[in-house]
């Protein structure tokens, strides 16, 4: 029996799930008009937040945007082999503004924090820059548990300096909205 890596498999999984949304993405991209992006938010996260969970319910409403992760390397790479043409950060961000869009010009983009260093390492392309009205940062509380603690942050660009920490770090923001799923201990116990 040959051995299988289960990396590779995974990888492999990803990639085809990835290449089924493109299709969907570039005829939304063709039918939206231009100037149709009214609001902007980004789910900004980190991993384990449940943060596809949160972006499959937004994208289930029809009204609040398609938050893919289209600046992830895989999703970049599917879209970049099915256009036919290398990475174009202008080019590919009105891409991505028409095809995440939805009617009533809601934009919703998802993206990971090691996703948006990455642009900014590799293609010198800052995400935060692009005009975002609302920030939603995820991030994990608990290891130990699943949990999602959601930080929205409206009307104001977010740079990584406004990222609270654990130790009482900075939290200069305007306005922030949080919550989180109740701990086990406090849930009623089944006999």
């Amino acid at each position: 029996m040959a051995r299988m890596d289960i990396r590779v498999l995974g990888r492999k999984a990803t990639e085809d799930r990835v290449a089924s949304y493109v299709d969907a993405f570039l005829e939304r991209a063709a039918a939206c008009q231009p100037g149709a992006v009214r609001k902007r938010y980004l789910l900004l996260s980190t991993p384990r937040t449940g943060s596809n969970w949160l972006a499959h319910e937004l994208r289930s409403e029809g009204e609040m945007g398609y938050p893919y992760e289209w600046f992830s390397p895989v999703y970049l790479a599917a879209v970049l082999a099915r256009l036919g043409r290398p990475f174009d950060r202008r080019h590919y961000s009105d891409l991505v503004f028409a095809g995440s869009t939805t009617p009533n010009g809601v934009f919703g983009l998802k993206a990971q924090l090691d996703q948006v260093i990455r642009l900014r390492n590799e293609q010198q392309f800052d995400l935060l820059e692009l005009g975002f009205d609302t920030v939603i940062w995820l991030e994990r509380r608990e290891r130990g548990r699943a949990g999602l603690f959601v930080r929205a942050q409206p009307q104001r660009p977010m740079s990584f300096r406004d990222t609270p920490n654990r130790k009482g770090g900075s939290r200069n923001w305007a306005t922030h909205t949080s919550w989180s799923r109740p701990r086990r201990s406090s849930m009623p116990r089944r006999n």
